[in-house]
Parts: C-alpha cells; structure tokens; sequence
C-alpha cells in the first residue's frame, strides 16, 4: 500500500511529539507529586499539572483535526449499507480518538508517579496514536479487506483505550457529580470513535453515543456505592461499554436482531461473573 506511506510516516512522526510531551508531563508531575483522590483542576491538588494536561489534550485534538488529512489522490471506498454515508464531509471527528489516547495517558500520569508510569504513559499515547489514525484512514480509503482488518484493530484499540480511561476516572473515588459527568462526556466521546468508518449520518451516530454516554454516567453513580477498586470499576463500565456499543455498531451496519442481543448480552453477563468473582475470592 505505497498510497499509505505517507500516512504511516505522519502519525509515526506526530505519535513521537505527543509522547515526549506526555513525557515532560510526567517528570512534571513527579516534581509536584500529584495525588489521586481530588477533583482535577477543581480542588487546588496538583492543579497546575491538571491544566497543563488538558492543554496537552487539547492541542492533541486541535493538531489531529488540522493535520490528519486524508491520504493525497485516494478516493474513499466506503462499503454500501442501508444508509448512504453522508459523514465524510459533514462534521470531521477524527481529533477524538486521539484527544482521548492523549487524555488516557494524563489520566494514568495523575495516579500513579515513577520512571514506569512516565514510560507506560508515553508508551500509551505512541502506539494508540501511531495505530489509530492510520487505522481509522485505512477504515475509509482502504479495499474491504483491508479495511475490515483495520475495523477490528481500531475496535480493539478504543476498547483498550476505553478501559484505561473509565477505570482511571474511577479511581479517583470522587464524588459522583464529577465523576459520573466525567464517565459521561468520555462515553460519548468513545463511542462517537467506536462508530468512526460506519455508514451514517453524524446526528445519529452523537445521539447513539449521548444515549450511551448517560447511560455509563448512570453506571459510574450506581457504582459509587460499591467498595471496588478502580480497576474493577472500570472493568465493570468496560463491559457496558462493550454492550452498547457492540450493539450501535451491528445497527449501523444491518441493524440489530435477537441473536445479535443474545450474542452480546451473554458475553457481558459472563464477563460482569468473572468481574464479580473475582472480586469476592
């Protein structure tokens, strides 16, 4: 694929830059000793280093939307579904998956302090920033077998992303005013990047994810009650997380039936008894 070239030496390049910057982030916040436990930038804890992540997070969407154009002289192959896409060149969204890999690793630098943390977190915004726009690229320019292949790495990235992110916003233990409205705008951000390469127009593929969105907000209250590390809480939020937007992708694509809810609804029941399980053992 010589068209895509360009695209890998990019996002390869732009990962580099974002990781070291996430880098200096966690040397910064060792030299402050950022705590979890408080509310970011709210409670004045380590609100210097909340800001400046943020700005790194924002810059990271503002660069991605601006830079991350579409391979030159390639033509979208986009397969033909119940809808006709629309979404293209209607409302650009591919600032948000990396807006969010970006966020993942602040969020990982704010709880946990060292030399590990700092290269687990770069380690983080390299490899999800290097994957997944290259991804979401090959997702609409790419022939069907490339871009299935791509749809299942993507898939599998903003899961991964989607784990680290709510388990981190849970292991704060703030209160639920903050975190639940957290979990929620997060949510819908995730599952607006779950949907990306899917036929569709945008208004449906952000009302699919606001529904979702409240719906782990209300997930992330009701777990606020539970003694669960933040780990299992955000096992916990991944498998409704799993659920729904399984669920919104196969509507996207032919809509849903009972086998396809049965399909989904039992992995989740399994997944959710392990989660359990293992929590009481």
């Amino acid at each position: 694929m010589v068209e895509f070239r360009w695209l890998y030496l990019r996002s390869v390049a732009m990962a580099l830059v974002f990781s070291g910057l996430v880098a200096g982030l966690g040397w910064f916040g060792d030299q402050i000793d950022v705590q979890p436990g408080f509310v970011p930038v709210w409670d004045p804890e380590g609100r210097s280093f909340w800001l400046a992540g943020l700005i790194l997070v924002a810059l990271a969407g503002i660069f991605y939307r601006l830079l991350d154009s579409p391979p030159p002289g390639v033509e979208p192959r986009r397969a033909v579904r119940a809808e006709p896409s629309q979404s293209a060149g209607e409302l650009a969204t591919n600032w948000v998956l990396p807006l969010l890999v970006v966020l993942s690793s602040v969020l990982v630098l704010g709880v946990y302090r060292g030399t590990t943390a700092i290269g687990a977190a770069s380690l983080i915004s390299f490899f999800g920033l290097t994957f997944g726009p290259v991804t979401r690229q090959l997702m609409i320019f790419a022939g069907p077998d490339g871009r299935e292949r791509a749809r299942v790495i993507f898939t599998l990235l903003v899961h991964g992303i989607a784990f680290l992110t709510l388990a981190m916003i849970y292991i704060h233990k703030v209160r639920s005013v903050f975190s639940a409205s957290a979990v929620l705008i997060v949510g819908i951000l995730l599952l607006i990047a779950l949907s990306e390469g899917e036929d569709g127009l945008f208004i449906r593929r952000f009302v699919y994810a606001l529904v979702g969105g409240i719906m782990l907000g209300q997930v992330t209250w009701s777990l606020n009650y539970w003694q669960a590390t933040g780990w299992v809480g955000g096992a916990v939020l991944l498998v409704c997380f799993y659920l729904y937007g399984g669920l919104i992708l196969t509507h996207l694509r032919r809509g849903v039936d009972a086998r396809d809810v049965l399909e989904y609804g039992s992995v989740s029941v399994i997944a959710f008894g392990i989660i359990v399980y293992s929590l009481y053992m």
